[in-house]
């Protein structure tokens, strides 16, 4: 994530601790890295695992009993998407709170008949599948299980936002 930020502001990991300490700094930073590449992987075998034995019944009463369905394990973030699971393949969901690049766009055949619609991208930091368990919690760690963190999604108050008029539904 240090990378991602030093990158978007145009700088280099010199600039904020000077010559002596970068060698210091980018060794952290890769040994960060590494760690998330292995948490992912260990996190996204596990959940292999788990699928494995409930799929084949060889699950025990009291994991059975553990066994969380997938709204219990959601995060409640406001933008939601579904998304193939890494571990078991089949649908779980990606959810993220913060949007960036809002914008609006028209669609239609005529100036009488069109459809306005706001739209943003996504930037998800949660994953949660129901079906095998698998929790990723952070961007960092969906990137590294494979998981686009990035998805479009729509909603009227980005045109409101870009408006600069609220809507006051008095229509």
């Amino acid at each position: 994530m240090a990378s991602t930020l030093i990158d978007a502001q145009d700088k280099s990991i010199e600039d904020f601790v000077g010559d002596k300490r970068t060698h210091i700094v980018d060794g952290h930073l890769q040994n960060n890295n590494k760690y998330v590449a292995e948490r992912a992987e260990s996190l996204v075998g596990r959940a292999k695992t788990r699928y494995g034995e409930m799929t084949s019944g060889r699950l025990s009463t009291a994991q059975l009993g553990r066994w969380k369905a997938e709204f219990e394990l959601r995060a409640g973030l406001r933008f939601s998407v579904s998304e193939e699971c890494p571990a078991c393949g089949k649908l779980g969901l990606l959810e993220a709170e913060d949007v960036e690049n809002m914008r609006i766009e028209t669609s239609g055949y005529s100036e009488d008949d069109y459809t306005v619609m706001g739209l943003a991208d996504a930037a998800a930091d949660y994953f949660v599948c129901g079906h095998c368990q698998l929790v990723l919690d952070g961007y960092e760690l969906l990137v590294a299980a494979g998981i686009e963190p990035v998805f479009e999604v729509e909603d009227d108050d980005f045109i409101e936002q870009l408006s600069g008029e609220p809507d006051y539904g008095n229509e």
